[in-house]
């Protein structure tokens, strides 16, 4: 039995990736590009490198009726599937988002609502709960194969009552003696486990936690196949493949909806949330503590696995996004919270502890959105992060941001603001990537030189100022006319902003000029925005694609498209890069 792995990290260790997060021997197996709500079996919310996306739009789906309510899943060949509020599957061409089939087809056919992702095998049949306690398998055609019911615990019976709601996205065992999928694994809000065979949707076995307290966060699975869920009283259970019971481990009970574990081959990592805080705690197998910190904030959404560059080498960190918009992370090994620091000599630069800042201190926030945080974040390959918010400020907006880095000279690897950080013989540049066009005919957008930045005194430099309002937040600016609905004072440095507050987003010196009767944190960030979508988007001209909110920025063109509603489920990369998400009734596709 070969079992599908849990983490990234491991199928290129191996050099075997798979979309599924597993490793295959023997005959090649091609696996879906995003196989679950989190991509894998460990719930490591890390998918392809997003170096070729750009964030400009490649399209939007129909309207789907009703609002989509769960992650998208990507299918081998790019096929996105999403559920919705009013009980259906949809399957969409990845070239223009149309409805390839949908499930159930027949009007009168009512399934309850769908809030967990669908799951797909390497045959791309489709696995989904419904709020009415049913569990339905459909082909890679949208024809049904089998329905299993949580109340009769067995074939679904429409006369029957209903059963306990599936909220969470499957697991599966991988059988590599005929290279598919053989068994699938659930949660239900009645606080049973089960196990169902993949073929027959017929009941292997089930597990009653007691007292019954709801598993509605997605199951995980390590790389021995031992399964993981956390339940709505904070209890950790683990499982072997045949229902032994592994572990029953009390964290502490939490006052928000449970989060799924994330798991680095047999390390567990798992958010506890509490209302105004929360902690991260990490687990061997047997139960002993790795260790355990508070992040001193509201945290709701899922933990990300992420990976980035220093200079010894990749490091890896476990995510989190508060409910605030504030970036924390903490390093996989110790649990430590990693930051920026604020002040003195190295302000700006990454950190671990006030020390390290020489006379400043050091800030646990990354990076904050200006707006509130539903949905949990996802990374890519490359060391970009995706942050979605929720809109509560008028409208929501997806943002791709990464660390600074130099790339090359005698700090190769190492944190840095501009390239002066970087020298060397030759010098080094701070993350080329960070560099932008501040004017020409493609000011705004990425630039290597001078000369990528088209006509009209192209100017290819580190930004130094970035906007403060809400439609543009984080980009590169050389004047306040560059930011959308912006007034005077839009277009600020970027040496040190006050983040939350009354005063987010405005200059500062000290923590005393963001105070408020809400105060916030005055600090650099250690994170750059890549690019940010808000659903606007240049029709034609030499801007085609790019996030825009007027047509005087689309050169040539006109600026189309609504502003995004609330992203509230995790978005989806696909193999080249492709980023997919809900919001409302419609499915973006965000690419290069």
């Amino acid at each position: 039995m070969i079992l599908r792995l849990a983490t990234l990290a491991l199928a290129l260790l191996t050099g075997a990736c798979t979309g599924g997060g597993g490793v295959a021997t023997g005959p090649a197996v091609r696996f879906p590009q995003w196989a679950r709500e989190r991509r894998d079996d460990g719930n490591t919310g890390t998918g392809a490198s997003l170096a070729t996306n750009r964030g400009k739009q490649k399209w939007i789906s129909p309207d789907l009726g009703s609002a989509v309510s769960t992650a998208p899943a990507v299918g081998i060949d790019g096929v996105v599937y999403v559920g919705t509020e009013a009980g259906t599957i949809f399957a969409l061409d990845p070239s223009d988002g149309s409805v390839r089939w949908q499930f159930p087809s027949a009007p009168d056919r009512d399934v309850g609502a769908i809030r967990g992702a669908p799951a797909l095998d390497v045959l791309e049949q489709v696995y989904f709960g419904t709020e009415q306690g049913w569990v339905l398998s459909v082909d890679s055609s949208g024809r049904e194969r089998w329905c299993f019911a949580t109340g009769a615990r067995g074939p679904c019976d429409a006369a029957a009552p209903p059963g306990a709601a599936v909220r969470t996205s499957s697991v599966f065992e991988f059988d590599s003696a005929d290279q598919r999928e053989r068994v699938l694994f659930f949660g239900a809000a009645d606080g049973v486990f089960y196990s169902i065979d993949a073929a027959s949707g017929t009941l292997r076995w089930l597990f009653e936690t007691r007292p019954p307290a709801a598993i509605d966060a997605s199951p995980a699975r390590d790389i021995n196949g031992t399964l993981y869920a956390l339940a709505a009283d904070g209890t950790l259970y683990a499982w072997s493949r045949t229902g032994s019971l592994a572990l029953r481990f009390s964290l502490g009970a939490a006052s928000s909806a449970p989060a799924p574990p994330s798991i680095a081959l047999t390390t567990v990592f798992q958010l506890i949330a509490r209302d105004g805080s929360a902690e991260v705690v990490a687990l061997n197998p047997d139960a002993t503590v790795l260790w355990r910190t508070a992040v001193g904030r509201e945290v709701r959404a899922a933990l990300t696995q992420w990976t980035r560059d220093t200079p010894d080498g990749p490091r890896s960190e476990i995510v989190a996004v508060a409910a605030d918009g504030s970036v924390l992370s903490l390093e996989q090994r110790t649990g430590q919270m990693l930051g920026v620091c604020r002040g003195g000599d190295a302000d700006g630069l990454a950190c671990k502890a006030g020390g390290d800042c020489d006379s400043g201190h050091c800030e646990s926030a990354l990076f904050v959105a200006p707006d509130a945080v539903a949905a949990p974040p996802v990374a890519s390959s490359n060391g970009v992060l995706v942050v979605a918010t929720s809109g509560q400020a008028g409208s929501g907006a997806v943002y791709a941001v990464a660390p600074r880095v130099c790339r090359g000279g005698d700090r190769n690897r190492e944190p840095c603001r501009f390239d002066a950080d970087c020298p060397g013989n030759p010098p080094g540049t701070c993350d080329p990537g960070d560099r932008v066009c501040l004017a020409g005919t493609r000011a705004g957008t990425s630039c290597a030189a001078d000369a990528d930045c088209g006509e009209g005194a192209g100017l290819c430099m580190p930004p130094d100022r970035f906007c403060t309002t809400q439609l543009d937040y984080g980009l590169p600016c050389a004047s306040d006319a560059d930011c959308a609905g912006g007034s005077s004072g839009s277009c600020r440095p970027a040496t040190r902003l006050c983040l939350g507050g009354e005063r987010h987003g405005e200059p500062c010196e000290s923590d005393d000029a963001c105070s408020g009767s809400i105060s916030g944190t005055c600090t650099s960030r250690a994170l750059r925005v890549v690019w940010r979508f808000t659903g606007r988007f240049c029709d034609g001209g030499t801007a085609g694609g790019q996030a825009c909110a007027g047509d005087g920025e689309c050169e040539g063109g006109r600026c189309s498209g609504e502003p995004l509603g609330a992203v509230t489920s995790s978005p989806a990369i696909a193999a080249d890069g492709t980023l997919y998400f809900g919001a409302g009734r419609r499915v973006y596709a965000v690419g290069g």
